[in-house]
């Protein structure tokens, strides 16, 4: 017997021999492209359902029963019987409530219905029809109920109910973060009796966004452009199980933007005394008519005046520091996968009683792969300032001479900025045979066909970090 109580869930492991698996993860980066899961699809035995004790089946009467056979009427108020059965089930259903039949029997082939099944009532397929007449058989997959959905059976509120010699199977593949569960019984007592009940693969998670675009808040021209940190990091849950379903966990986190690059080389501008004019200077004359110089000294070569140079100080040009690019946005963590349940069972008044037949889980739903980090910007160009010239003396004809430049500041081109990290892959989704909740009981009244998945879900591939490989046998 499997049994929970409060809000946590419970897989069926005491009575089967089972126990949940580890969760474990490997690191991987990618470009955060589509995910693909081409897992093996699992497929239950064919061979499972018995007559209890190797007797005939127990068939009621038809005035307690209705029939159902694929192509057949879809009057509520005249079909139902062998000769004149009813197309669908859902019909049927309708068809059984009006008359308080006790079962509903169906013929062979594929139903793709969702079911809710009513109070009261057996729902049995295995059957052999040839024209009105119908016989009893010990199978479970002449008959499958295989809607395109991800819930198949629903029991609400439901007493004395049974499946019976039945394949049942959710769709093949449950959307992007959607869990699929076969059998639902909330404050239900519900029978599976022979019956291989099926859930597929689970959604799964959603891919995390790239990032677009730059970060340009950073203002220092001088940090190294590294990248950003690849890959977030990895979810701590992967979700819980509440009364209305699975609820996925919190997704893997965002990858770290990469760092301003590096700003350009820079170098500085020059200064130098330089001789700006060469003007005449005429010496004056002293008493004596003699030209003397600025000490008082005769002139005794006979000139008149001299170059007098004027020198001042002369830098070239300054120019801007070249800044290194900003670094790119990170990707987003990639989204948890869902579930995958073949029996759920909900509320302290459900009891369930399986007996043979199979259940299978094919896995849950791989987790989300993170968003690729965007490129990092490229650095502000190169640059230089205005050079300066000037001469570097005069001689005595005052003609200006040894004419030289000074070099302006100038800087190397900023380096780009560094790619954000790509986000964290989600976590892979749970897949349990039965998970109980709020109290509900599941008793395994003789040894059915366990199969068990090969592995649970991977979370995270392509792009950042694996996740946590979902719950899984044994």
């Amino acid at each position: 017997m499997c049994a929970l109580l409060a809000t946590t869930f419970l897989a069926c492991s005491l009575v089967l021999g089972l126990k949940d698996g580890d969760f474990t993860g490997a690191g991987d980066s990618g470009d955060g492209g589509p995910l693909n899961d081409e897992r093996p699809v699992l497929t239950p035995d064919a061979s499972t359902a018995v007559c209890q004790g190797g007797l005939a089946r127990n068939i009621e009467s038809d005035d307690n029963a209705v029939y159902v056979f694929s192509g057949g009427s879809t009057i509520v108020s005249t079909c139902g019987s062998k000769v004149n059965p009813c197309g669908t089930i859902a019909v049927g259903i309708q068809v059984a409530n009006a008359k308080r039949a006790k079962a509903i029997y169906i013929g062979p082939g594929t139903y793709p219905e969702q079911i809710q099944i009513p109070s009261g009532v057996s729902i049995e397929g295995g059957f052999d029809v040839e024209g009105s007449t119908w016989t009893a058989l010990c199978e479970n997959l002449t008959t499958t109920i295989a809607p395109t959905s991800a819930i198949v059976v629903t029991a609400t509120g439901v007493l004395n109910a049974a499946l019976r010699f039945l394949t049942i199977e959710t769709k093949a593949h449950g959307d992007v973060g959607e869990s699929l569960f076969t059998v639902v019984a909330t404050d239900s007592a519900l029978t599976i009796e022979n019956v291989n009940v099926y859930a597929e693969l689970g959604g799964s998670g959603k891919g995390g966004a790239n990032g677009v675009g730059s970060e340009n808040t950073n203002a220092n021209c001088g940090e190294n452009g590294a990248a950003g940190t690849t890959g977030g990091a990895a979810p701590d849950d992967t979700g819980i199980f509440t009364a209305s379903g699975f609820s996925l966990g919190i997704g893997a986190s965002t990858g770290g933007a990469g760092a301003r690059g590096s700003g350009g080389v820079y170098t500085s501008a020059q200064c130098g005394t330089c001789t700006t004019s060469c003007d005449t200077y005429t010496y004056p004359l002293d008493d004596a008519g003699v030209p003397v110089d600025d000490a008082g000294n005769e002139i005794t070569d006979g000139a008149t005046s001299e170059c007098d140079p004027t020198t001042a100080s002369i830098c070239a040009s300054d120019t801007k520091a070249a800044c290194g690019g900003h670094g790119g946005l990170p990707g987003a963590g990639g989204g948890n996968g869902a579930a995958s349940v073949a029996v759920f069972a909900v509320g302290a008044t459900t009891s369930i009683t399986i007996t043979g037949g199979a259940l299978v889980s094919a896995g849950g739903g791989l987790g989300g792969p993170g968003g690729g980090g965007a490129p990092g910007t490229a650095g502000e160009s190169a640059s230089s300032g205005g050079n300066a010239t000037c001469f570097g003396s005069c001689d005595n004809s005052c003609a200006k001479a040894n004419m030289a430049t000074l070099n302006g500041a100038s800087t190397t081109s900023g380096g780009p900025g560094g790619a954000g990290g790509s986000g964290g892959g989600g976590t892979g989704g749970p897949t349990f045979l039965i998970v109980t909740v709020g109290g509900a009981t599941v008793t395994i009244a003789q040894t059915a066909q366990w199969q068990i998945p090969i592995v649970g879900a991977a979370g995270g591939q392509p792009n950042g970090p694996s996740g946590a490989f979902g719950k899984q046998y044994p």
